[in-house]
């Protein structure tokens, strides 16, 4: 056991020590995180990627997320997706995981430029779109949470909004087992009835005929009957598969 005589040399050691880089960067990081000091925060960033070219062991993780969130904070959100994704690989157990990939969702959601289709006419023939570099990365870190974070309580939402996403860029065969697993996993949670609404959307635009029959029928034996828009498609699509002949 150390003496007290011993841990003070070595706290008047420690105290008398040049701060690292990382420490500089953090120190910088809180003063303008609490000053609102843009320069201070860039200067942290600077300080951050100096001490991380220099470093290599796991410590990396811990100023990686550091660097996220203050480029997050700078509303850089296509520099702290990266960073935060960094995370997630360099520590994919670590102490900043499930927090890190959550945050690589967020920011990499927030990255995603309008496309300039949105709001206009779907792709011709209801053929599956050409996904852009920043929508495949924000299917990466749906991708990346689901793997990481095993309890999540934002895992419904994260599925329903990786199968959505697919479903809007008209991968619907994609799109519609993801919605099926929200459909059945999450009975409960609300976004039930829209993955539901949203598989038979798929099935009825694929013309699968069998798949839509078969999902109708477990629509109508569950809770989400009590929906009327739900109740609606299901009376539509049943119309549709007797015209048919189905």
């Amino acid at each position: 056991m150390r003496t007290a005589l011993v841990v003070a040399i070595l706290w008047a050691g420690a105290a008398n020590a040049q701060p690292s880089l990382f420490e500089q960067a953090n120190a910088l990081h809180k003063e303008g995180f609490k000053e609102h000091d843009a320069a201070k925060l860039a200067r942290a960033h600077e300080l951050y990627q100096q001490y991380l070219a220099k470093s290599a062991d796991d410590a990396d993780a811990t100023a990686s997320f550091y660097d996220a969130e203050l480029l997050f904070n700078l509303q850089r959100y296509d520099d702290a997706a990266t960073m935060y994704e960094r995370v997630t690989t360099l520590a994919p157990k670590g102490r900043f995981a499930s927090q890190a990939a959550y945050a690589f969702v967020i920011a990499a959601k927030n990255a995603v430029k309008p496309a300039a289709r949105d709001g206009g006419p779907p792709c011709p023939d209801l053929k599956p779109c050409a996904i852009a570099p920043d929508r495949r990365r924000l299917l990466a870190a749906f991708d990346r949470y689901l793997a990481l974070v095993a309890d999540g309580p934002q895992r419904p939402i994260i599925e329903y909004r990786k199968a959505k996403l697919l479903y809007d860029e008209q991968h619907f065969a994609e799109a519609a087992p993801i919605f099926d697993h929200v459909f059945v996993a999450y009975a409960g949670n609300e976004l039930a009835t829209y993955a539901a609404n949203l598989e038979m959307d798929c099935w009825a635009l694929l013309k699968r005929e069998h798949e839509l029959r078969a999902l109708v029928e477990r629509v109508k034996k569950s809770p989400i009957m009590n929906d009327a828009t739900t109740r609606q498609q299901v009376r539509d699509n049943e119309a549709a598969l007797k015209k048919l002949g189905k």
